[in-house]
């Protein structure tokens, strides 16, 4: 059992762990009852599409591992002992973008102009807001003395994703970097996780 001090929000905390896994979980589901799926090809994205066996899975994923996500932006991250947990109203804005991602599939005949699709749309605004957010975490803990340990590593990883790909498009599929996004991602909430109840239990008022 979890020993989670005094003043934490339960909840927020286990939804705060559980979220990423429960999305990358049926990641792996969808991609093995795709044999054709080649992550050093294609994208996360084509395991929801209609061509894709039971594609459900995979947007289900990202509706799921979005709806606990929200509850842990609400009930943890807008509640950070920190200057930054105003980004919470941020994330929430991030996770609202993968839900819907979820409900219009890669090939949902929707666009917002010319050829993007608010398939595409909905992802890159996410990815967006998304790393705004880690990287400001990552950032904040790097310049405090206590968290550095956490935040120089977790914000190396995170610049090496997007570099990856950058400089190596040729080789570097998006799936793999959508998928090095969720261990991203999850690094950083087990890290806000425990940022937030070493916080919490700080100024939690002593047993007597």
């Amino acid at each position: 059992m979890l020993d989670i001090p005094r003043g934490c929000d339960r909840l927020g905390v286990y939804s705060g762990l559980i979220y990423q896994p429960v999305f990358l979980a049926m990641v792996m589901v969808s991609i093995a009852v795709n044999p054709w799926f080649n992550l050093s090809k294609d994208a996360l994205s084509d395991l929801g599409s209609s061509q894709a066996n039971y594609p459900w899975i995979f947007n289900l994923s990202l509706i799921v591992s979005g709806a606990i996500g929200l509850v842990f932006s609400q009930r943890v991250l807008l509640k950070l002992n920190s200057p930054l947990n105003h980004l919470g109203i941020v994330m929430i804005a991030a996770t609202l973008l993968f839900i819907a991602v979820g409900i219009f599939p890669e090939d949902a005949p929707v666009y917002v102009y010319s050829s993007m699709t608010i398939h595409k749309f909905f992802t890159l605004l996410g990815f967006i807001l998304g790393s705004l957010v880690v990287v400001a975490y990552e950032v904040y803990w790097t310049i405090k003395r206590d968290w550095r340990h956490i935040g120089v590593p977790l914000l190396l990883f995170s610049l090496l994703v997007p570099t990856a790909y950058f400089l190596n498009r040729e080789y570097v599929s998006l799936a793999l970097i959508e998928l090095a996004f969720g261990f991203a991602i999850l690094m950083w909430s087990y890290s806000t996780v425990y940022y937030y109840m070493r916080m919490r239990g700080a100024d939690a008022p002593a047993q007597g």
